[in-house]
C-alpha cells in the first residue's frame, strides 16, 4: 500500500499527517537503530517535509535522507539530505550525476526532548518551482503517484547503522540510491 501524502491549503499542520516510521534496519546486527520519522504533504507553495531522529548526541556524519524518482520513466531523483551538525543538502540526481541545487529551500532546524527522548530535524520547503524546473513542469497533487524512500544513516564506527521506512530486500552493497529500495507515495486530499 503506498505511503499517503497529503495534500493541503494553507501551513502544514504536522501532527494532522501521516507518519512514516524509519524502523526497518535489515543490515544491523547490534542494538543501535535509532528511531526516526518523516512527515510529509503538498501546497501550493510545494513539497514540505519535517524529519527528525531520536539520538541523545548529534553527529555530523549521522543523516535523515528522503529520496523522490516523480517521474516513472526517468532516472532522475530529487534527494533532501539532513546532517546532525545542522547542515543540509538539496540534490538532483541524474543518470548518476548529482546536482546541488543553487536555491536552496526553505529550511528550519529544531531539537527538543519529550517522553520519547531527545531529537534532532528539520522542516523543508521544495517549492512547487523548483519541482517544476526539474521535473517536467510536473505539479504535486491528489492522485499523484510517484517513487521514494526515507532512510537514516550514519557512518560514525561507534554508531554505523542504515535503515529505512520502506524495506526492500535488496544488499547492502548496492547503495541507498539503487531505486529497487523505493516504494509508491500517493497524493492524497481529505
Amino acid at each position: 500500500m503506498p505511503f499517503k501524502i497529503s495534500e493541503i491549503s494553507g501551513n502544514p499542520v504536522w501532527d494532522t499527517l501521516a507518519v512514516a516510521k524509519i524502523t526497518n534496519y535489515p543490515f544491523e546486527k547490534g542494538a543501535f537503530k535509532p528511531f526516526a520519522q518523516v512527515r510529509a504533504c503538498v501546497n501550493e507553495q510545494g513539497l514540505h517535509l519535517r524529519m527528525w531522529a531520536f539520538e541523545t548526541v548529534k553527529r555530523p556524519n549521522s543523516l535523515i535522507i528522503a529520496t523522490f524518482q516523480f517521474l516513472e520513466n526517468s532516472d532522475r531523483t530529487l534527494t533532501v539530505t539532513l546532517y546532525g551538525d545542522g547542515r543540509v543538502k538539496i540534490f538532483i540526481r541524474d543518470n548518476g550525476d548529482d546536482t546541488l541545487l543553487e536555491s536552496q529551500p526553505q529550511v528550519k532546524f529544531f531539537e527538543g526532548e519529550d517522553l520519547e527522548g531527545i531529537y534532532w530535524g528539520a522542516c523543508v520547503t521544495i517549492s512547487s518551482e523548483l519541482i517544476k524546473k526539474y521535473f517536467d513542469d510536473l505539479s504535486l497533487s491528489a492522485g499523484y503517484t510517484f517513487k521514494g524512500n526515507f532512510f537514516k544513516t550514519c557512518t560514525d564506527p561507534d554508531f554505523d547503522h542504515a535503515g529505512c521506512f520502506s524495506y526492500v530486500d535488496v544488499p547492502k552493497s548496492t547503495g541507498i540510491f539503487d531505486k529497487r529500495r523505493y516504494d509508491e507515495f500517493t497524493v492524497v486530499k481529505y
